[in-house]
């Protein structure tokens, strides 16, 4: 139904009962042969391996597979939302978990370092103004806040799971911190340590010859270059205070964002 009209993202990643239900053995079929071609695929070899070796088993294995359908036309694109929306939804969970959610950046958006920065600071469990605050208040078992790029807008999120009978505060504090990075520059200690960090993980998840190909795959494939990954700490570095603030006053407005509220169920 409604869902038809929605772009992907929307969608659950496992899927719906109804909807694999009704997959026949041609509908996977013809989704492999769109998906999974040449056209859109990239093969990354990392680790201590002779180049001349990999091309060779690359052609031996790969060389005549051949496109044998069309992919699908990309989905447009939902509109952010206009207003705060506003939704409660009952599951069979044991605590409230609170989300705020905006639209996200693209992969290729030039300030994408910028949000690296800001979620760095607003997710992190120690330095951040989320997790730390509410836990030490006695309001949450977590708290954080992530974003996920797209080739399309992806999204962005901050959340917490409430204690009992902790929810209102539990909001007032998620929207306190986002009001107080919007109105307040980070100090330079806090941006240094923050920058630092990101370099630091991202060095660490490149030095695993799996992670770094994985990488350097879906940069090629995104059209960002293999080579992207190792401009990242001079991305980092270039980040500033006040680009970190201006994104936070523009891609997470209160007055325009999604608050989604899930409840255990009541008991019948």
């Amino acid at each position: 139904g409604a869902r038809a009209f929605c772009h992907p993202y929307r969608w659950p990643q496992q899927g719906t009962a109804e909807a694999v239900r009704s997959f026949t053995r041609e509908d996977l079929v013809a989704f492999h042969r769109a998906i999974f071609s040449p056209q859109g695929t990239v093969l990354v070899v990392s680790g201590d391996l002779e180049p001349a070796a990999a091309q060779a088993l690359a052609e031996r294995y790969l060389g005549d597979w051949r496109a044998a359908g069309q992919p699908p036309a990309a989905p447009a694109l939902d509109p952010p939302p206009a207003e705060r929306v506003a939704r409660e939804v009952e599951r069979s969970q044991a605590q409230v978990v609170i989300c705020y959610g905006w639209r996200g950046p693209r992969v290729s958006d030039e300030d994408l370092p910028v949000w690296e920065v800001l979620f760095g600071y607003l997710g992190d469990s120690t330095l951040g103004p989320i997790f730390t605050p509410l836990r030490q208040a006695g309001l949450v078992y977590g708290a954080g806040a992530y974003f996920i790029p797209g080739l399309d807008p992806g999204s962005a999120v901050l959340w917490a799971g409430a204690l009992p009978g902790k929810a209102a505060p539990v909001r007032e504090g998620l929207e306190a911190a986002i009001r107080a990075v919007q109105e307040q520059p980070l100090a330079p200690e806090m941006l240094d340590k923050v920058k630092r960090r990101l370099i630091t993980g991202q060095a660490l998840s490149l030095a695993d010859p799996g992670g770094r190909a994985q990488t350097q795959a879906l940069d090629e494939l995104y059209g960002l270059g293999y080579d992207h990954c190792l401009g990242y700490a001079q991305r980092i570095h270039g980040v500033t205070a006040e680009q970190v603030q201006a994104l936070a006053r523009s891609a997470l407005p209160l007055d325009r964002c999604v608050v989604v509220e899930t409840r255990p169920k009541e008991q019948e």
